[in-house]
């Protein structure tokens, strides 16, 4: 499992959610904290919360990450895109419950900070606190 965030100029960006056999591409805006919201979640789930949620897209809600926590073992990433100009649908990506830390950190290493914020400040935040989390539970 992977994902990805290319900043684009303008407030806008791609989010990709993959792993070997699937992808899929929503893309955001800064009108949500998408990098922030995203990395909140997999830290909380990194630290034992059994499923949370992050709304991306052009405004909250359009689109929905769930991280659920199955076992100790498992856990699934699932993104819900509502009608989101014509586009729509669920798609879900298993994963193991152990490297959410992993995952997050490989997350964060997809955006540069500098670009991120020149891009998208003042509606963005870098999301330090949970990042500190994330490498505190990778070790």
């Amino acid at each position: 499992m992977r994902l990805t965030l290319q900043v684009e100029p303008h407030g806008w960006g791609r989010l990709e959610f993959a792993d070997t056999h699937v992808a899929t591409i929503v893309r955001v805006s800064n009108v949500s904290d998408v990098f922030a919201d995203v990395i909140d979640a997999i830290a909380a789930a990194a630290a034992g919360a059994e499923s949370v949620e992050a709304y991306l897209g052009l405004e909250p809600g359009l689109a929905t990450v769930r991280i659920s926590r199955h076992d100790e073992a498992w856990s699934r990433i699932e993104i819900d895109v509502g009608d989101h100009w014509g586009a729509h649908g669920a798609f879900s990506f298993p994963f193991e419950t152990r490297s959410l830390a992993k995952l997050g950190l490989e997350f964060a290493a997809t955006v540069d900070r500098e670009t991120y914020l020149d891009a998208w400040a003042p509606q963005v935040t870098w999301p330090t606190e949970s990042l500190e989390g994330l490498r505190d539970l990778a070790q």
